[in-house]
């Protein structure tokens, strides 16, 4: 007869919801999988500039630099390489699934 144990999922009290449009990583001197996830984005200035015409009071911002692209790496994970197959499977499980839903092209 098959044993049963109930499994209870808690969120950490800092827990957070993360962007992702990449990761990048691979094995460790260990033999353990690194991943550090990543977004894309445009840089935002750190100020602008406006200049006020004297004679009206009206502002216009100086025009601005082209923006710079930046990837910013927001959390790394380390795992077993069984974890990291187990979890590679979940998700292609799991988007070739929605893919299906939607109707969407798949790579």
């Amino acid at each position: 007869m098959p044993k049963e144990i109930k499994i209870i999922y808690r969120k950490v009290p800092d827990f957070r919801l993360l962007p992702a449009t990449g990761a990048w990583g691979g094995p460790s001197i260990n033999g353990e999988i690194i991943v550090n996830f990543y977004t894309d984005r445009v840089q935002e200035p750190e100020s602008v500039t406006v200049v006020i015409d004297e004679s009206t009071g009206v502002g216009a911002e100086k025009p601005l630099p082209p923006p710079q692209h930046v990837r910013e790496v927001l959390v790394g994970v380390v795992m077993r390489p069984d974890i990291a197959l187990s979890i590679g499977q979940f998700l292609v499980d799991k988007a070739s699934s929605v893919l299906k839903k939607t109707n969407a092209p798949t790579n």
